[in-house]
């Protein structure tokens, strides 16, 4: 049988936290001989860890989430489901990004299609959202709003397509509340940038911005994708990976940023921003009666060894 996942609430925040009062599981299994001598051995790696979740839940979309995965699990007979641990409890965006349009660029019209991902400094990311859609104008360029971002979220990474379901990464949110613009700008190399380290030399660096995807030498014989790392204000751009080819100043390469790029990323299958504990209830859980208003709900869970 499938082990289900609870499900990831809309408008509700949960509190989940490690209780300070964690029971010592270290329990063994003592082994007795024929001999009369005997032995203890541990009867798992680690103990298991015991979750309390509280959550103030006020949207009916979250009262259906929450009651039917409830009657589903009892009606199954099924005993345990997957949760996030605490440690960094980052759910995967319950929410579609907000997809706008201003004056910019030189594209025709065209339909894009968008998804993001929470992201840590380092290389964590959860699951994509849900995916949005806008047709956007002919001489206009596409702009990306999300919610504030939870605990633990370092930056946004945004996907793009033209084909709804095909995505890939296009760019990178780095501030709370801010809006993301596609950056229309392009610039050509204006010194000599050798292959095999990551620094491009440009003629302009306005309008670029780190984490965004610039294509090198488009349709040319040294035609390379790379995604910004850090910007050196009129000088230079350095990338995240080494520069496949030499681009000199007499070739004067074309460098122009780009969105939905099939050489890029596609959104990750699975949450690397938290562990996936397999849990149970520790004792029944009680869901108030269905009603108008805040559900007060509290569960305690505790981890379940496959």
């Amino acid at each position: 049988m499938t082990v289900p996942t609870f499900p990831i609430l809309t408008n509700s925040r949960p509190v989940v936290w490690y209780p300070a009062n964690q029971k010592d599981q270290w329990d063994g299994i003592r082994d007795r001989f024929v001999s009369g001598a005997s032995a203890s051995r541990a009867r798992r790696a680690r103990p298991k860890r015991l979750l309390s979740w509280t959550c103030e839940v006020s949207g009916e979309i979250d009262k259906d989430k929450i009651g039917g995965f409830l009657s589903d699990l009892h009606c199954s007979g099924g005993l345990s489901f997957y949760f996030p641990w605490p440690v960094n409890n980052v759910w995967p965006p319950s929410f579609a990004p907000t997809l706008g349009q201003v004056a910019g660029g030189a594209y025709g019209a065209r339909t894009l299609f968008a998804k993001f991902t929470w992201a840590d400094a380092s290389t964590g990311e959860t699951t994509a959202s849900d995916e949005a859609s806008l047709a956007v104008d002919a001489g206009k360029v596409l702009t990306v709003a999300v919610r504030s971002w939870p605990a633990g979220v370092d930056h946004v990474n945004l996907y793009l397509g033209t084909s709804t379901g095909v995505l890939y990464y296009s760019g990178r949110i780095l501030t709370t509340d801010t809006t993301w613009t596609e950056d229309a700008t392009a610039t050509t190399v204006d010194a000599d940038s050798a292959s095999g380290q990551k620094v491009l030399n440009v003629a302009s660096t306005a309008g670029s911005q780190v984490g965004g995807v610039v294509r090198i030498n488009s349709g040319g014989p040294r035609q390379e994708d790379r995604i910004i790392g850090s910007i050196q204000a009129g000088v230079s751009l350095t990338v995240t990976a080494n520069l496949t080819y030499t681009h000199t100043l007499g070739d004067a390469d074309a460098v122009a940023t780009q969105v939905c790029l099939s050489t890029q990323a596609v959104p990750p299958a699975a949450n690397t921003l938290a562990e996936i504990l397999r849990v149970a209830f520790a004792s029944e859980p009680e869901i108030p009666a269905r009603s108008v208003g805040i559900w007060s709900i509290a569960f305690d869970l505790e981890e379940v060894f496959p």
